[in-house]
């Protein structure tokens, strides 16, 4: 009969202890939900800048890209244009120079008869 009652204490003594272990998971879990909800706002509201920074930084990069397109382009159209200016330079001197040797040419002839 004694061993009757000692079992009787001891699952009385390990049904308190579970009550207790239960409490305990349980504010322990309330814990953990609570800090895992602050947690997560704080990495939703992370990530919410992170996009806002990038997105600011691929605006200004396009920004940058276009302005360097049209760079590239004005420096293209502008390489062409100065090709044709030298183009058109160049026959006019050569004109130029015929023309002159021409008028010298005359010049000397009539000096040399005069």
């Amino acid at each position: 009969m004694k061993q009757v009652g000692n079992m009787e204490i001891w699952v009385e003594i390990t049904h308190e202890i579970l009550e207790i272990w239960v409490e305990i998971t349980h504010e322990m879990l309330e814990i953990w939900v609570e800090i895992t909800h602050e947690v997560l706002e704080i990495w939703v509201e992370i990530t919410h800048e992170v996009v806002e920074i990038t997105h600011e930084v691929l605006e200004i990069w396009v920004e940058i890209i276009h302005e360097i397109v049209k760079l590239e382009i004005w420096v293209e159209i502008t390489h062409e244009v100065l090709e044709i200016w030298v183009e058109i330079t160049h026959e006019i001197y050569e004109i130029w120079v015929e023309i002159t040797h021409e008028i010298l040419e005359i010049w000397v002839d009539i000096t040399h008869e005069v």
